[in-house]
């Protein structure tokens, strides 16, 4: 079943309250369970009997996880294959999302939006996502002062970005200007 848009919403104002009543949702549980300790004892065990493959699939994943931090190795194929899955433009998406509310700007983009191309406009590099390097993929606002939206973001190579950073027009051609000698 998809999530309707208005699940996501509910799913992430539910993580909010969470997050904000935590230590009330820990006294209350943490109360609970010590009144009520044979009617949860029985509760968790109904439950582990009723639910054997999804807490063994989960205790796979969780140790599959464990090992890849522990071997670099596998750590690195593992975020790899989460970037080529789409991994990648979902997490920074999420991280444009948070910059632009951080910084009270217009976010409006979605996955449809961005278009990654083969070779960074700039450079002509060719672009290698989950590589995390020069040639990496980066999301750039054309204009800096204006935020998130269709019209003002492209993507180029993570060394472009740099370069470009906050820097205007007339700093570049300053920086041109000294490489060359000419200042």
């Amino acid at each position: 079943m998809a999530k309707t848009p208005r699940s996501a919403r509910r799913k992430e104002q539910d993580r909010a309250y969470r997050e904000t009543h935590a230590d009330e949702r820990r006294d209350y549980n943490r109360q609970y369970c010590s009144e009520n300790r044979e009617h949860v004892r029985k509760y968790m065990k109904d439950y582990k009997v009723n639910n054997r493959e999804k807490l063994r699939a989960y205790a796979r994943e969780y140790s599959r996880r464990k090992r890849a931090a522990s071997d670099p190795a596998e750590l690195k194929a593992s975020k790899r294959k989460h970037y080529l899955a789409g991994g990648w433009l979902a997490s920074v998406l999420n991280a444009a999302r948070h910059r632009a509310a951080a910084a009270g700007l217009e976010f409006t983009i979605t996955k449809a939006d961005v278009v990654v191309p083969e070779r960074c406009p700039v450079f002509g590099t060719v672009l290698r996502v989950g590589a995390n390097s020069n040639d990496s993929p980066s999301l750039d606002r054309v204009d800096n002062t204006k935020g998130y939206t269709p019209s003002n973001v492209r993507v180029i190579s993570k060394r472009a970005n740099r370069m470009k950073g906050d820097a205007s027009l007339e700093d570049l051609l300053k920086l041109i200007q000294y490489i060359k000698g000419e200042i």
